[in-house]
């Protein structure tokens, strides 16, 4: 008897078959990993630009003092909210020669902006959407005996829509709300 080395055809479609459940299940993890690196770095964008704008308005609505005489806000305030849905908020800033300034959100564009007196600033890149800005004032009438606080909400999302974010903090005026 003459018989000859090889693999039948039974043998060759289950290999043929495992092979195929193996590539495409590494395939698929491949795929995954791609996607969740992509999200990762969408949310580290996300994450690195509101806190940017949020710093940056902490800052300077820190600094914010009374207005007197109402040449800015009204007089006896140290902030006012502007734009609709309290989407912007007003005040002078006695870091930067007393001017007026105000940070507020363009639906437009989608980004957070910044009013220094002299120009307009974007806070955020065109690369991620600002889905909401709100300030909400405490504190601010005159004789309340309440330190001013701004809380500040920020909804923001990448363009690709994978990664989302919600942000709130609270501002307190630095120097005593005094008159």
């Amino acid at each position: 008897m003459n018989y000859k080395k090889g693999f039948t055809l039974t043998e060759l479609l289950i290999v043929t078959a495992v092979f195929g459940i193996f590539i495409t299940s590494v395939t698929g993890i491949f795929v995954y990993s791609v996607r969740a690196q992509k999200t990762a770095l969408d949310f580290k964008k996300i994450v690195a630009q509101t806190n940017y704008a949020i710093e940056l308005m902490g800052r300077n609505l820190r600094m914010a003092e009374k207005d007197r005489d109402g040449t800015c806000i009204p007089a006896g305030t140290n902030y006012q909210i502007t734009r609709a849905g309290n989407s912007g908020i007003k005040f002078i800033n006695v870091l930067q020669d007393h001017k007026c300034q105000e940070f507020f959100w363009d639906p437009a564009s989608q980004q957070i902006k910044f009013d220094n007196g002299d120009t307009i600033i974007d806070l955020t890149s065109p690369n991620i959407k600002i889905t909401k800005l709100r300030f909400e004032l405490s504190g601010d009438t005159l004789g309340d005996y309440l330190q001013p606080m701004v809380k500040i909400v920020i909804e923001a999302q990448s363009k690709t829509g994978l990664g989302k974010i919600n942000l709130q903090t609270t501002i307190s005026q630095r120097n005593p709300d005094t008159y």
